[in-house]
């Protein structure tokens, strides 16, 4: 009996700890994205002189801090949630 409790709250730690490193990436991903946008930006701006290209230029550079933004925000929400879940599993188990 005393086993199976080990071994269920190992899992759930375990779970716990690929989610927080799921948001990460998730974190990365939105920051992988705001570089992408300012490269192409500068690209834009820098190679090619049409006025349409450099107007899509200067709204992809614009784009990229609000990418980091809201990789930021939702970050931080994620983050919370996943305390919070953390801290109920953790009262649960304690009851056991």
């Amino acid at each position: 009996m005393k086993k199976s409790i080990i071994n269920s709250k190992m899992q759930s730690e375990l779970a716990m700890e690929r989610t927080k490193m799921a948001n990460r990436r998730t974190l990365l991903a939105y920051i992988r994205s705001a570089v992408g946008f300012v490269v192409a930006g500068a690209g834009l701006l820098k190679f090619i002189q049409d006025p349409i290209w450099i107007y899509i230029g200067i709204i992809c550079i614009i784009l990229a801090p609000i990418t980091i933004i809201a990789g930021i925000i939702d970050y931080r929400r994620v983050n919370k949630l996943i305390e919070k879940e953390a801290a109920f599993l953790n009262s649960t188990e304690e009851h056991l």
